[in-house]
């Protein structure tokens, strides 16, 4: 069945700038994403099951994207969250680091007005 063909694929970021009526592929494979400064950014993060220290973002509604390195060391991501406030333009990163006997969590919070201003 279909059902069953569709469920093996692995999904991509779409965006539509229409309503829903076009729909144009943004990201490939799996994110997860936050709206920023009313619409002006948007940031996505890899869905993955491996560490990461790399965040993307948009400032031109997903037709470019840049990367940012937010730490050193890679961590297992498991949480993003955007501050309230429609003209926000900060993101927190949460997740946790993991050698042979300990786990750490860590929390990241990005600014993004530093960012585009160093740009």
């Amino acid at each position: 069945s279909v059902g069953d063909a569709i469920s093996v694929m692995i999904p991509d970021v779409y965006i539509s700038d229409d309503g829903g009526y076009s729909w144009l592929k943004m990201l490939e494979g799996p994110h997860y994403y936050t709206i920023l400064d009313s619409g002006g950014i948007i940031v996505a993060i890899e869905h993955s099951s491996h560490p990461i220290n790399v965040i993307k973002f948009s400032t031109d509604e997903g037709q470019c994207w840049q990367t940012y390195v937010f730490s050193r060391e890679p961590i297992y991501f498991t949480g993003l969250a955007s501050e309230p406030g429609a003209r926000s333009m900060n993101i927190s990163i949460w997740g946790f680091t993991e050698s042979f006997l300990t786990r750490q969590w860590v929390s990241y919070t990005i600014d993004f007005k530093d960012i585009l201003e160093r740009n």
